[in-house]
């Protein structure tokens, strides 16, 4: 009477391993690919958020100038101004990095020209005369890795 044997010889479980092994380099490389894909555009969305919440402060900053009267520099790279409670707000880029006053709002310009300023009259025309600016265009061209990404946004005066 024969018995059954039950259970892998040697030579089964070798080849079982051999055989997952081949199919793990065949799948590591889009695995891999997925992952840095991934990682990416998380860092990009951070980098995009944080860009966005700069944009909006600069703009929400720029609706509370006092008037006209109040602005003491307006370049295309650096826009300075007294708000409606006298405080100084001063815009500028300093290499990467978007200042107000002496606080970084983002470090990701691309550096140089990373941050513009455009003066506007009533009309909507580029002025260079600081008693008919009624409306500031800001342009952020931010880098992340090897992409660059351009916001731009309007900020009109509140009080003129």
């Amino acid at each position: 009477m024969l018995m059954a044997r039950k259970g892998f010889t040697l030579i089964e479980l070798i080849i079982t391993i051999v055989a997952i092994g081949v199919i793990a380099l065949m799948v590591a490389p889009f695995i891999s690919t997925m992952l840095d894909t991934w990682i990416f555009s998380e860092s990009e969305r951070d980098v995009v958020f944080a860009s966005r919440l700069a944009m909006n402060r600069v703009v929400r900053e720029i609706r509370q100038i006092k008037d006209t009267d109040s602005i003491d520099t307006f370049t295309a790279t650096e826009f300075e101004f007294d708000d409606i409670t006298d405080n100084t707000i001063n815009f500028q880029q300093s290499d990467a990095s978007l200042m107000r006053n002496s606080d970084e709002l983002s470090n990701k310009l691309q550096d140089p020209g990373g941050l513009t300023f455009t003066y506007l009259d009533s009309d909507g025309n580029v002025t260079a005369i600081a008693a008919n600016i009624r409306m500031v265009r800001i342009k952020l061209i931010i880098e992340s890795g090897d992409s660059s990404i351009t916001m731009q946004s309007s900020a009109r005066f509140r009080n003129t």
